[in-house]
């Protein structure tokens, strides 16, 4: 059983989504809803050196994004995991058998254990992305900068209690397949505006209006944008094209028509996209807009 509490209205499916995470998180045997090539062991091998030091540790953001909204088919690209009480010294003695990456942006360890990466902090010496100090495991999801990413999950409940899942907005979002800004203070926009971006596209996520005002409120270079995703995810996720070829689109929707599905609702007026000289981007081609706009659903060359 699992106790959540949240800032926010939340659906009744709330229980159903997180124990689906549950099960992995508590070890069982065949959690139902991962594909067979999961990499069960690695993670259970992480939460176990957790449960065997009995610590108040976390799994927080990203990874519970895709486990959720995938159904367990898609691998996370990394674990973030918060430890209550652990000197981060305590913390890299006891997994000194991964290959130690580096450190976090916000005073954590980046581990590697066969392909998964591992970041991991203590929580007494995290900060968020607004720059705030963490007091409690709250703040992390108070401040996390989109709300799908705005959750956090108790790895190991002490015996008889409940497990802990502290959220702000997630099960909303995922039910509404829509991605929203949770707390709009950054110091790293580019980063975070360009994670958002690529989580719309790979997880077929609408983008929200509060979103969607926020990138066309901002001033953004696609140079910036380029170097940002290539300091935060090691490599180049979208070219300088594609860049600007999907700005522009939210640029030019009025979010006062709602949601924005990216690729699946443009304007008429294409120009701005002949003058930038390239072709539709293969992100869009390989996205669910794509694929129906090839059924002729969207007028749209591909």
């Amino acid at each position: 059983m699992n106790s959540l509490t949240s800032d926010r209205p939340r659906s009744r499916n709330a229980d159903k989504l997180i124990g689906w995470v549950s099960q992995l998180l508590d070890g069982s045997p065949s959690p139902y809803f991962v594909s067979s090539t999961f990499p069960l062991k690695a993670f259970r091998d992480i939460f176990e050196r957790v449960r065997q030091r009995r610590w108040t540790a976390y799994l927080v953001g990203g990874a519970i994004r895709d486990l959720v909204i995938s159904r367990g088919t898609r691998t996370p690209r990394d674990l973030d995991v918060v430890v209550a009480d652990v000197a981060r010294g305590e913390l890299l003695n006891e997994f000194k058998a991964f290959s130690l990456v580096g450190l976090t942006r916000f005073g954590g360890v980046r581990l590697k254990y066969f392909d998964i990466l591992l970041d991991i902090w203590p929580l007494g010496e995290t900060y968020t992305a607004g720059g705030r100090h963490v007091a409690a495991i709250q703040d992390l999801t108070k401040y996390a900068f989109l709300d799908v990413e705005a959750i956090a999950m108790e790895i190991d409940p002490k015996k008889g209690r409940k497990r802990t899942v502290v959220e702000s907005g997630f099960t909303s979002a995922v039910i509404s397949r829509t991605l929203e800004i949770n707390c709009e203070s950054n110091p790293f926009p580019e980063v975070s505006v360009v994670k958002a971006l690529r989580t719309a596209l790979r997880l077929n996520l609408a983008i929200g209006p509060r979103l969607i005002e926020y990138i066309q409120r901002m001033h953004w270079k696609p140079g910036a944008l380029f170097e940002a995703q290539k300091s935060h995810f090691g490599e180049p996720v979208f070219s300088r094209e594609e860049i600007s070829w999907w700005f522009e689109a939210v640029r030019q929707w009025d979010p006062r028509q709602g949601p924005l599905t990216l690729g699946n609702a443009f304007v008429p007026d294409r120009s701005w996209l002949l003058q930038l000289g390239q072709q539709v981007p293969q992100s869009y081609k390989n996205s669910q807009a794509g694929e129906m706009a090839r059924r002729g659903n969207i007028q749209q060359n591909v």
